[in-house]
């Protein structure tokens, strides 16, 4: 800095402000960052390891210590991984220093030591594994893990792979006895219920992980109707409650019990070990539970079915009341009537559902989005109205006349509701329709109107 300054001096100018640096505030910040960073991005930052076992290592100068005493900082790399491995399916150790924590081989192997002070923890030798660089990491572990992954979601998404995967479901479910306890059925069956029917509503991945050569292993959340066959001691039949899912079948099936049969809808957790082309697929049922109604019915708002609930419901919505509305054309005047032309369904979105007991049906009750051509009157319209309007104004050569207008393409919400079962929507009914809310305030505020929206559907949108 002084040789710097000294040339400004001969070239007759004046010396520059230096700023003033505080280096330990500057590290301090970068490590604030860094730890921000880190913990965003999900990574855990450990605590030190107590430091006790490091004193009878390095007085033996055993690995990862050398035998000069060198090797503090190894040493409390490996302590921390051994402390993870307590804990830990799996731990890798990433490091090019292989030669303090293994050998040299291709891939690395971890020391017999260091194995050793997994064993004496408890804990199996391989759990940590040595990899010498992220490169290596990333080939021998991330790879091949997302490779799992997006095989399995192949099969899945593929039509034909996972209409295979259906088929091997419901093939596999059938005539299995199903884990009673969180059914619900009303009483306690001295053996589970048997599957008589069930068909596959949808299929979501938990997890998936690599098996023995090409197989996978997948963890499946499967949504299914089933019909469920029951033996049921006769005493506790009759001392059910009325809203009991057990249908009687035979009530006399023998001296002690009758039988009784169920439809339910339930959500399972299946594991199922496959190949890739789903050929041979072995299955386990690990769980048993009602599925919850709205999310069955989300399922069936998702497929062809959904497509044809969408359709019935544009057809059905013509000449349905819209109110209040209000056009996006300033009107002194109140609009009378206002009615759905047309209307283009483009979404549908579950507001709520309830099952009716002992069948696959639920009972809905849907929002659907769209665009609508609406029709309206205004049988009072002001002078200013009807100057705006004049094409639209009827009955002017008479006196002072009406408007009949037709806006297009406005932003509409329908009310609908629905019955669902495995054949579909039915005894679809359209409730009540309104401008979507964001819309409707839009021009309240402009105009300072105080309309509010239909009570039914105004309290579905703010719950949004």
């Amino acid at each position: 800095m002084k040789p710097l300054v000294a040339e400004y001096g001969a070239l007759g100018i004046d010396q520059p402000e230096v700023p003033v640096l505080d280096v330990d505030q500057l590290a301090r910040d970068y490590v604030a960052a860094l730890d921000e960073r880190l913990r965003s991005s999900g990574v855990r930052v450990v605590d030190p390891p107590l430091v006790d076992t490091l004193v009878e290592w390095a007085i033996h100068r055993r690995k990862p210590f050398k035998q000069s005493g060198a090797g503090l900082q190894d040493s409390l790399i490996w302590l921390t991984a051994l402390n993870e491995a307590s804990n830990a399916d799996e731990v890798v150790l990433v490091t090019e220093n292989t030669s303090d924590f293994g050998d040299d081989g291709d891939p690395p192997s971890l020391a017999p030591e260091l194995g050793q002070d997994l064993i004496d923890r408890g804990v199996p030798a391989e759990r940590v594994r040595l990899v010498a660089t992220l490169e290596s990491l990333v080939s021998a572990i991330v790879a091949p893990l997302g490779q799992v992954d997006a095989r399995a979601v192949r099969i899945l998404s593929d039509e034909e792979l996972a209409g295979r995967l259906t088929s091997a479901l419901e093939a596999g479910l059938l005539y299995t006895r199903m884990p009673q306890d969180d059914l619900e059925l009303g009483a306690p069956l001295d053996e589970d219920p048997q599957v008589t029917g069930v068909v596959i509503e949808g299929v979501e991945l938990i997890s998936a992980r690599q098996l023995e050569r090409d197989q996978l292993l997948l963890e499946l959340s499967v949504f299914a109707s089933v019909t469920l066959e029951a033996l049921l001691f006769k005493g506790d039949y009759y001392v059910l409650a009325s809203d009991t899912p057990l249908r009687l079948t035979d009530p006399d099936f023998n001296d002690h019990y009758l039988e009784a049969e169920s439809e339910l809808t339930v959500r399972l957790v299946v594991e199922v070990a496959t190949d890739a082309a789903v050929t041979r697929p072995e299955l386990t049922l690990t769980q048993a539970a009602l599925a919850e109604p709205n999310e069955l019915a989300d399922l069936r708002l998702q497929d062809s079915r959904g497509d044809a609930f969408l359709q019935a419901v544009a057809e059905l919505s013509a000449g349905v009341a819209v109110s209040p509305y209000l056009p996006e054309t300033h009107l002194d005047s109140n609009i009378e009537n206002a009615t759905l032309g047309t209307f283009a369904s483009e979404r549908a979105e579950l507001e709520d559902a309830e099952s009716l007991a002992g069948t696959f049906a639920i009972e809905c009750t849907v929002l659907v989005h769209g665009r609508g051509d609406i029709d309206w009157t205004s049988t009072a319209p002001s002078g200013r109205d009807l100057e705006a309007l004049g094409p639209y104004v009827e009955g002017g050569e008479t006196g002072a006349g009406w408007i009949n207008a037709r806006t297009e393409s406005e932003p509409i919400i329908v009310l609908v509701h629905a019955i669902s079962d495995l054949d579909g929507w039915h005894e679809l009914e359209v409730e009540a329709a309104t401008l979507e809310a964001s819309a409707l305030r839009g021009r309240q505020g402009e105009r300072g109107s105080d309309s509010s929206p239909d009570s039914s559907l105004e309290d579905a949108q703010e719950t949004k």
